[in-house]
């Protein structure tokens, strides 16, 4: 079984998933959407710091 990490092809679909989301929208919709998940990440990590503090 290959358990091996495709680093490239990862960043590759990353990329081109937020590609596809935010094509067409202006600079301050993109900012809105990057900012909005960043958010989201903060309060999932503040909330598993808790749980495993």
């Amino acid at each position: 079984m290959k358990n091996k990490l495709d680093a490239v092809s990862m960043v590759r679909k990353i990329r081109d998933k937020n590609y596809r989301l935010t094509k067409g929208m202006t600079v301050k919709q993109r900012l809105a959407f990057y900012r909005k998940g960043a958010e989201e990440l903060h309060k999932k990590l503040a909330v598993n710091q808790r749980i495993f503090a």
